[in-house]
């Protein structure tokens, strides 16, 4: 509910171009959070875990990932900022250099909190503490919203602005994480356990076995963002605007699937793919009938709602409404696919796939959508079209009980 309140009051105050352009900001640094993350979070989770009760291990496992994290960061800033220099920004954009330099500094800021309250809430979850990661979500959200329906009421939302507030809440959120987990710290070192400590983590090792999760998190955000990072270099400002919001609302109906997938995975990982495949296909029609039916119900009231949202450009949103029903329909059943697979050990044949779609999408993108919202759209259902054949495809490798 917070995420469509900040969604309107978006919509609303920046327009469908400002619109546009936040949406391609949001994403340009979302996928590199997932490049300075790579799986940090999943791995110090399931690490926190093995180390219940050994303060020394767990104080070593934090020490490495917040090393790596730091690395990470510095590489990828560095990165970004060359890449910026000698690149710049997308042709299209309709937006001031300077104005979206300051944006793309507020949502980094913000992204830099977000991840490293990710951390501590990991951590915290592998000691079988989950609360404290929905109360930074909450809290987050909540600021956000509080922030962009002031600043829309007193002195008018602007992109800078929007990535101040951003940057504020994320913070928030991630103080609150980090005072919890001080509160927590001294139970959690006080813990003993009297059988032997795992086995102490070698660089090399620890590479390994991240390796996989982050290789994931990247493919999968790059799988998700690659076509609202392309509209910004192959579309016009009101294309990429309508662009990005089918991305948004897109991203609002996943909660539906993950939700679902979260609670499937662990009943999947105690059967065997030939015991699990004949559920997995009906599970899959059933969520791509789902997504399609949601796509049809926003479709049809989609025309009522947008003037609410775009006063002067509703009308050009609307007659893509459509594309909903396919796209709900195939995200749907691709997470719960992907589930799937994450549960009968199928992380590298995940990869495999949501790479191969990954690139399929932006070469496809390269070569025919140029300027053209309508084969970006159809690129895009191309390539989720293909995750689900794979992810259908039947698999022979045996299944290792977790």
């Amino acid at each position: 509910m917070l995420n469509f309140f900040a969604f309107f009051l978006l919509t609303r105050s920046l327009g469908l171009q400002d619109f546009g352009i936040w949406i391609w900001a949001f994403s340009l640094i979302a996928l590199l959070a997932s490049c300075w993350s790579f799986g940090l979070q999943v791995w110090l989770s399931k690490a926190s875990a093995r180390a219940q009760g050994h303060w020394t291990h767990l104080g070593d496992i934090l020490r490495k990932a917040f090393s790596l994290r730091l690395l990470a960061l510095l590489v990828v800033g560095l990165g970004g900022g060359i890449w910026w220099l000698i690149i710049g920004p997308p042709d299209n954009l309709n937006a001031d250099p300077g104005l979206l330099e300051l944006t793309l500094v507020g949502l980094l800021i913000g992204f830099i909190f977000r991840t490293t309250s990710e951390l501590f809430g990991a951590t915290l979850r592998g000691h079988l503490i989950t609360w404290p990661d929905g109360a930074a979500l909450f809290t987050a959200r909540l600021v956000f919203v509080v922030l962009l329906f002031w600043g829309d009421r007193h002195t008018g939302l602007s992109l800078t602005r929007v990535a101040l507030f951003f940057a504020i809440s994320e913070a928030c959120a991630g103080m609150l994480n980090l005072i919890i987990f001080g509160s927590h710290f001294k139970s959690l070192k006080a813990k003993s356990n009297q059988e032997p400590p795992p086995k102490k983590y070698i660089w090399a090792s620890f590479m390994k076995e991240l390796s996989l999760y982050g290789g994931m998190l990247l493919a999968s955000a790059f799988l998700f963002r690659v076509g609202m990072l392309y509209s910004g270099q192959s579309l016009s400002a009101d294309q990429m605007g309508i662009f990005a919001v089918l991305h948004r609302l897109n991203e609002f109906s996943l909660f539906l699937p993950e939700a679902l997938a979260a609670v499937l995975l662990p009943f999947w990982t105690r059967h065997d793919a030939h015991q699990s495949s004949p559920q997995v296909l009906r599970m899959a029609i059933i969520m791509m009938f789902t997504g399609g039916l949601m796509g049809a119900a926003a479709w049809v009231v989609g025309p009522w709602v947008l003037p609410h949202l775009f006063p002067n450009e509703a009308q050009n949103v609307a007659p893509w409404l459509w594309v909903l029903m396919p796209l709900f329909a195939l995200q749907f059943s691709n997470q719960t696919l992907l589930a799937h697979m994450m549960a009968q050990n199928q992380e590298k044949r995940a990869l495999v796939l949501l790479v191969l779609c990954g690139l399929v999408a932006l070469g496809g993108m390269m070569l025919f959508a140029h300027h053209s919202l309508l084969h970006m759209i159809w690129v895009i259902l191309g390539a989720e079209a293909l995750f689900t054949m794979g992810g259908l495809m039947p698999q022979t490798e045996p299944h290792v009980s977790n």
